[in-house]
């Protein structure tokens, strides 16, 4: 196509093309160098709104990078490193912030570099210190009341911060613009206050908290920033206090105190030791500040106490003493905690809702000289009765019936699971009783929130009681597959912290007005909750049926967010049956229908299950890598929700491990797993540990790979009980790390424990059994127990063919294996013709460039070798030892070395070389002799037979 003009490239980036058309334009920009120039984002800056930097190439922003219309004549912004400046957002006394573009990355940062004078002179080194600490202070911290830091470096003599860009203005400024009610002052002041608490949680004191360092987004979302003097709980500060207050952070000087000074607890004054009650005497200062309209130490002679507050109209009463508890001189009269001010300024607030609400309904009966004498009477509590709701749907009675379906499959693990899932269902009902209060009290209660964000809470809880009831009406009919897949299912149940990410309710497409649409669409929704639970209780078929209704009826209404929906479930159900290209295509149709539905989070789930299809399942790893790129742009636009974020990190340490990028797998399931761990259930950190111990030993870390299972194994046990057999493939892998450890007696009690553990559960026929079968055949040959390790591949062998056909690629190594076997035994003309058969058989399927091939070949070297056929051998075996890679064994690339030396010494070719390619052989299983002594042994005897000038004639 020709290239798009500007108004296309605009509409393209802002998701209002039609899909045929969007894509259309997408594959243009992935081919057409002139427009993805001119996607790059350029902002015209003023000359001195521009640093002076060291000139950098340009770096061209990848396809899909935000199109910004280029002014003509406007100078290339300025630029730092890979960050491209676009305008200047602020200073104080330490640094100058920027907001800037991060082409590797997709997204908008602010930038927040050293001042010059700051890079010059004794205090440089001091200077670049405490920027960094800064983003130490602030990657520790994992909150949503926390800007995040992206990236920390130097660039020349400069240090810059990448952090998270918030579009809004600091909470002084915020304050400033307009007079606010002082319910809306508070919601702001309890969100930073949280923050706070989530750095004292990590043991970070910030020193410097006041309304400048606290950030105010459009969407009202408030995050704590500039931890630029962040210290370790119990830091100790200077000893002599500044004279003067700053409007930012001062620098370090022989005598001065870090901070600014109309905020700092006494003892950070005076210059003692400074602990987290230190920022909940700042917090306080400027909370009071803001509801009161003045200093509290206004007017007060220097070490006096603070006065009490003004009177306001309106304000609650009880806030003042709080307040003033928070600001008290000495540090053990406040509270003991962050969290324990919130709770008492919340609490308060929320009274004074309540205590209008009851004069107003004549309540009060009596107020005299004495005060209130009646706070509360018989008159019903509003906000009550979730619990009843929630007993509709899972009863004492129901939880029985289910763990009674569950255990009459008699499965060795059934109690456990039954037990496991009553717990859990039972903790997702305390916290929808707990979600259902606060989102009516915040209403009708607090007054944060309007009637409709309370209809959609609502009908957010509505559809995740749903959600419960269609599970157990699955689990009521458990058979063993139901039960095997029992807890994960619970754990897939809708997130209930949805229904209180008020930015995402109101960035959904609203509900219809009219009653009966709004009726069927409940109903497809249903069938696509009903959908989900039978997929993840492996019943596919039907869940294909009820995917069916759900799209018809979204179809008919013409509700495209609805549509979506199904779509991604259904793609997910076609990629749990193996059709996978049909699972990349619903995908693909999903994310197409969300955009134009305007529905974010839908649409980010699109692309990071089309991700793992595309990268994992279908090894196409570039469109995956697009896929995350997008999926990236759209969580930033939601503000990284944590669940959607954990789930895109998975994906993305997936997609590099597939692409054998191992350090950089490992850097994205490491955030992953921080994010997972946060959640209620540990079945995601099971799996991310998993991929992370393939990513270890990639690294040839092979004893953090150790670790990494074994907690995945301890995981699990806790969550789904000692006989599960999910444990089976944690056992298998446990097993596969202490071979590469060479502690083979270990490794085969690991695979004998996956075997007692998958013969119950899918029975001595089964393909899980057959794997499991094959690995011991192969370690038991390593230990040199052929006749054990015979008896365990004949069983696989019979099994694979039984199952999988003869041709099959796992049928053939099972069949080297046995082979392999043979040879040991020294049985090499029964050896050979399987051989030549599987190695046909495994190309045919597999191809020639497998690093499998490594063993095929060396086991088929080995035997012409034996056979006195050396040449041949030769041919095979230096075919076979370029095809090793970091996750090879070394001692299978020492068994090819010493078959080839042998060949190459038979044939007189390279002695030299023959004896070299054997001493390689010797150093490695010297290196691990006891696992290794029986071919140590023949390797030595081999060497002290064939010495150089020696070579029989």
């Amino acid at each position: 196509m020709t290239c798009p003009d500007k108004p296309t490239l605009l509409a393209f980036q802002r998701g209002t093309l039609p899909p045929d058309e969007a894509e259309r334009v997408r594959l243009h920009l992935e081919t057409c160098a002139s427009c993805r120039r001119f996607d790059a984002p350029t902002v015209e800056l003023a000359p001195r709104d521009v640093p002076v930097l060291p000139a950098a190439p340009p770096v061209a922003p990848p396809v899909g990078a935000p199109v910004l219309p280029v002014p003509e004549g406007t100078a290339a912004p300025g630029q730092l490193g890979r960050y491209l400046l676009l305008a200047r957002l602020g200073a104080g006394g330490m640094g100058e912030v920027f907001k800037a573009y991060d082409p590797e990355l997709d997204r908008r940062v602010a930038l927040k570099l050293l001042r010059p004078e700051l890079l010059a002179g004794p205090g440089a080194e001091e200077n670049r210190a405490r920027m960094l600490r800064e983003a130490q202070a602030l990657a520790r911290l994992a909150d949503a009341h926390v800007v995040t830091v992206h990236d920390v470096g130097t660039h020349g003599d400069q240090v810059f911060l990448a952090m998270e860009y918030v579009e809004g203005a600091t909470l002084r400024e915020w304050l400033e613009a307009q007079p606010r009610p002082w319910r809306q002052v508070m919601e702001r002041f309890l969100d930073a206050g949280r923050g706070l608490a989530a750095a004292h949680a990590a043991g970070l004191v910030h020193r410097d908290f006041k309304p400048q360092n606290v950030l105010v987004a459009r969407d009202g979302r408030v995050k704590v920033a500039d931890f630029g003097l962040a210290r370790g709980v119990a830091a100790s500060a200077p000893s002599v206090l500044a004279e003067e207050p700053a409007p930012l952070a001062v620098v370090t000087q022989a005598g001065q105190v870090l901070g600014t000074p109309a905020y700092m607890a006494p003892e950070q004054r005076e210059g003692g030791t400074v602990d987290a009650r230190a920022d909940q005497y700042a917090f306080s200062v400027a909370l009071y500040e803001a509801l009161y309209g003045r200093h509290p130490l206004q007017g007060v002679p220097r070490g006096g106490a603070p006065l009490p507050p003004p009177s306001r109209p309106g304000l609650p009463r009880g806030l003042a003493p709080v307040l003033l508890r928070g600001m008290a001189a000495h540090p053990d009269a406040r509270f003991p905690s962050m969290e324990a001010l919130l709770g008492a300024l919340a609490r308060e607030a929320s009274g004074s809702r309540r205590r209008r609400l009851a004069l107003g309904a004549g309540v009060l009966t009596l107020a005299s000289t004495l005060g209130l004498l009646v706070w509360r009477t018989s008159v019903p509590v509003p906000c009550q009765g979730a619990a009843e709701q929630w007993a509709g749907t899972w009863s004492a009675s129901r939880s029985a019936a289910v763990g009674e379906a569950l255990r009459r499959t008699g499965l060795p693990y059934s109690a456990d699971t039954a037990a496991e899932v009553g717990r859990r269902v039972e903790d997702y009902g305390r916290r929808w009783v707990a979600q259902h209060t606060d989102a009516c009290e915040a209403t009708r209660l607090r007054g944060e929130q309007g009637e409709e964000m309370l209809d959609l809470r609502m009908a957010c809880l509505a559809r995740r009681r749903r959600a419960v009831d269609a599970l157990a009406s699955v689990l009521l009919s458990a058979d063993a597959r139901v039960t095997e897949n029992a807890v994960r299912t619970v754990d897939a149940l809708p997130d209930l912290e949805d229904c209180a990410d008020l930015a995402a309710l109101r960035a959904a497409p609203r509900p219809p007005a009219d009653p009966a649409v709004r009726a069927r669409l409940d109903a497809a929704r249903e069938h696509i909750d009903e959908a989900r639970t039978l997929m993840d209780a492996a019943r596919l078929k039907p869940a294909f049926a009820a995917l069916e209704k759900a799209r018809g009826e979204a179809r008919a209404l013409s509700a495209l967010d609805v549509e979506a929906e199904a779509l991604v479930v259904e793609g997910r159900v076609h990629w749990r049956a193996g059709r996978y290209d049909v699972a990349a295509e619903r995908l693909t149709e999903a994310a197409n229908a969300a955009s134009a539905a305007g529905d974010e989070p839908m649409l980010a789930r699109a692309w990071i299950d089309l991700a793992q299809v595309e990268s994992g399942l279908l090894r196409r790893h570039e469109p995956a890598a697009l896929r995350l790129r997008q999926a990236r742009v759209v969580l930033e636009r939601l503000g990284r929700p944590e669940r959607l974020e954990a789930r895109y990190h998975f994906v993305a340490g997936m997609n590099a491990e597939d692409r054998e990028q191992h350090a950089e797998s490992l850097e994205a399931l490491d955030r992953a797993l921080a994010l997972f761990e946060r959640l209620p259930s540990q079945l995601p950190a099971i799996q991310v540990l998993t991929f992370r111990a393939n990513a270890l030993m990639g690294l040839g870390r092979f004893s953090e790979a150790e670790q990494s299972v074994r907690r995945a194994l301890a995981l699990r046990t806790a969550a789904q009980g000692a006989n599960h057999p999910e444990l089976g493939s944690g056992y298998v892998m446990l097993g596969n790390v202490l071979s590469f450890q060479n502690r083979l007696a270990e490794a085969v009690e690991a695979q004998r424990q996956a075997l007692a553990l998958l013969e119950p559960a899918y029975g001595k026929e089964s393909l899980q059994v057959a794997a499991a079968l094959h690995n011991l055949g192969i370690l038991e040959t390593w230990r040199g127990n052929f006749q054990d390790a015979l008896e365990s591949a004949e069983r696989s062998r019979v099994l694979y063919e039984k199952k999988l056909g003869a041709e099959h690629p796992e049928a053939a190594k099972v069949q080297r294996t046995v082979a392999d076997i043979w040879l040991a035994q020294g049985r090499a003309r029964e050896a050979l013709p399987v051989l030549e058969r599987a190695l046909e058989r495994f190309e045919a399927k597999e191809g020639r460039e497998n690093e499998t091939l490594l063993h095929f070949l060396t086991s088929l070297g080995e035997a012409h070798l034996a056979l006195g056929r050396p040449q041949r051998a030769v041919e095979l075996l230096e075919r076979a030892l370029p095809l090793r890679t970091a996750l090879t064994r070394a001692e299978d690339v020492a068994r090819t070395r010493f078959a080839l030396g042998r060949a190459l010494w038979e044939t007189k070719q390279e002695p030299r070389r023959a004896r070299e390619l054997v001493e390689d052989a010797r150093d490695t299983y010297a290196a691990h002799a006891q696992a290794n002594a029986r071919a140590l042994e023949a390797v030595q005897g081999w060497l002290a037979t064939h010495a150089l000038g020696e070579q029989a004639p």
